[in-house]
């Protein structure tokens, strides 16, 4: 039985909520409104879908899907990759239809603790914000391709992967550039609507085989004159869930777990989720509670005035001093966010095995 989407109360959320969603993943998608029904008092959730299978499928429908034109003609990985692109590029055409302080754009195979999130985003300046776990690419931008679909974790390993990939065809003309990976993207209100504006014309010009998704998006990002650059790197960590040997389930460190792939792992996700706030008390008490480690200790030193979490922000030319050859981002502010707690219940043996979503 499908479990009925809430209905929003009027005026301005705190938070929209994008989803990319496969479309047969009817399951996974009563799983994610089941745990995303708790924030419904100040968070909207939508999931995107193929505008023709929703067509076909209207009896499966619920009410919190948006329907976008992602399905082209093909097969193999190139359309797995374009299908990604235009919903990724469709979710931010049209995520402004709902009048909200931040947007944010996820996947099926995450899950993502939106209470703990919020606080972070109240510690973030005010203005145009782009956050996510931040990695650089480059790419051309006749083809919307890149020589090897490659992208580096720093900026300055960015331009020697840039420079090495000069004999690649198509080469990169425009790059490195950041972008955020895809399990967790965010935009504030005014970055949206200025990406909503030239977002159809860049998804009108995909062809056959585009780049990654995120760093495409990102490409078009980077043509922003003044964004606050959300480093999230240091709160989320590793998100990737795995198993690893003699079943050791390694979960995520912070309020965002990816690649959940089975309804073993979502329950072990969201009892993570729990026990995080029940040990630590979660990033609303990051500045309050007692420490006992060092690090723990200097973290509070940084990102703590007084009682009020806040975040670590630079000027871009500060935070890259040593590099003049990025084409963009030169009058951006870099911030970064505070490394997780960790919490008892991350690593523990499992002697079942998990079954499939």
């Amino acid at each position: 039985m499908a479990i009925a989407a809430p209905v929003p109360s009027a005026g301005t959320y705190s938070l929209v909520v994008g989803i990319l969603s496969t479309e047969h993943r009817q399951a996974q998608r009563q799983r994610l409104r089941s745990f995303y029904n708790q924030f419904t008092h100040n968070v909207l959730v939508r999931f995107v879908l193929d505008a023709w299978w929703m067509k076909q499928h209207s009896m499966v429908l619920v009410g919190d899907e948006l329907g976008v034109p992602a399905l082209p003609q093909g097969t193999g990985f190139c359309l797995r990759k374009l299908i990604m692109a235009r919903k990724t590029l469709s979710w931010w055409q049209r995520a402004t239809e709902w009048n909200a302080s931040y947007y944010a754009k996820t996947d099926d195979d995450a899950i993502i603790d939106l209470e703990q999130l919020l606080v972070l985003l109240n510690a973030a300046p005010h203005g145009p914000l782009y956050g996510g776990v931040v990695r650089f690419s480059c790419i051309n931008t006749t083809s919307l391709t890149c020589p090897s679909c490659f992208f580096a974790f720093g900026a300055v390993g960015a331009l020697k992967l840039m420079i090495r990939n000069r004999a690649s065809s198509p080469a990169c003309d425009f790059g490195p550039f950041p972008f955020a990976l895809g399990p967790l993207q965010i935009l504030s209100q005014p970055v949206c609507a200025w990406a909503a504006s030239r977002v159809a014309q860049l998804n009108r010009r995909l062809q056959t085989c585009p780049m990654n998704e995120d760093a495409l998006f990102g490409s078009l990002l980077a043509f922003h004159p003044n964004l606050t650059l959300l480093n999230l790197e240091g709160t989320l960590g590793n998100f990737d869930v795995q198993w690893l040997p003699h079943k050791l389930w390694h979960g995520a460190p912070s309020l965002l777990a990816h690649k959940i792939s089975t309804s073993e792992a979502w329950s072990l996700a969201t009892r993570d989720f729990i026990e995080s706030k029940q040990t630590n008390g979660g990033l609303a008490t990051y500045c309050t509670r007692r420490l006992d480690r060092k690090w723990q200790q200097h973290a509070r030193r940084i990102y703590c005035h007084g009682e009020q979490l806040r975040l670590l922000c630079k000027p871009w030319s500060q935070e890259f001093a040593s590099l003049r050859m990025f084409p963009c981002c030169r009058v951006w502010s870099v911030c970064s966010s505070p490394r997780a707690f960790s919490f008892p219940s991350r690593y523990k043996v499992q002697l079942h095995t998990s079954s499939n979503s």
